[in-house]
C-alpha cells in the first residue's frame, strides 16, 4: 500500500470568511504544498511547505520557506494558506480602525502577523500587535502587506493508506526511484 495526504471534509470552519470567499483559492495553494505555521506566542504564522504527515496524523512535518531542513510540528499549528486576494480586492480593501487584520513581513521568513488597526491615512496603516505581556508595538505599514485575519483553523491534513490495484505494482515501482526527484523539482523537500 502506498500514503496519500488529504484534507478532512469540512476542515475550512471559518464560516464568515468562507461565505465571504476567502478560501476559494485553498486548493491552489496544497497543490504547491503551501502551508501556514502558527507560532502561538508570537501569534504569527509562518509560510512552510508540508513535506509528510505522521501516522496518527498529530504530527506534520515542514520545511519552512528558506529554511533547508524540514522539522515536525504539531498538526495542530497547520493551516492551509488563505488565498491571495486579487488586485481589485487588494485595492478596495480598507480595514477600519479597531478591526483584526494579518500583516505581511518578510525579512527573514515570509510571516502574516495578527494585529490591529488603530488610525489609518491615505494607504497608510498604523497597526498594533499585542506582545505576550501587556506591551504593544506599533508599525506603519502600506495597503498591499495587509490582509483580512483567517483566523486559526487546524488544517485537518491526513495520511491515508490505500491499495495499489493488481497489475499496477510494477508501474509503482518503476516511478518510486522517480519521486524524490519529482519532489525536489516541485520543492517539496
Amino acid at each position: 500500500s502506498r500514503c496519500l495526504i488529504s484534507r478532512e471534509s469540512g476542515a475550512l470552519a471559518d464560516p464568515a470568511a468562507r461565505m465571504a470567499g476567502m478560501y476559494t483559492g485553498v486548493q491552489d495553494s496544497l497543490s504547491m504544498g503551501l502551508v501556514e505555521i502558527l507560532e502561538p506566542h508570537d501569534r504569527a504564522y509562518f509560510t512552510a511547505f508540508l513535506v509528510d504527515i505522521n501516522a496518527n496524523g498529530k504530527q506534520n512535518l515542514v520545511r519552512y520557506v528558506n529554511e533547508e531542513e524540514p522539522t515536525w510540528v504539531e498538526a495542530a499549528r497547520v493551516r492551509a494558506c488563505p488565498p491571495a486576494m486579487v488586485p481589485h480586492e487588494m485595492a478596495t480593501y480598507d480595514p477600519p480602525e479597531g478591526s483584526r487584520v494579518e500583516v505581511l513581513f518578510t525579512e527573514e521568513q515570509e510571516s502574516w502577523w495578527e494585529g490591529e488597526v488603530r488610525t489609518k491615512k491615505g494607504g497608510f496603516f498604523v497597526i498594533s500587535f499585542p506582545d505576550e505581556g501587556d506591551s504593544e508595538t506599533s508599525e506603519v505599514v502600506e495597503r498591499e502587506r495587509l490582509r483580512p485575519p483567517s483566523g486559526h483553523v487546524p488544517s485537518g491534513f491526513m495520511r491515508r493508506e490505500f491499495q495499489i490495484a493488481k497489475g499496477q505494482e510494477a508501474n509503482v515501482a518503476r516511478t518510486k526511484d522517480q519521486l524524490p526527484k519529482l519532489a525536489k523539482l516541485a520543492e517539496l523537500l
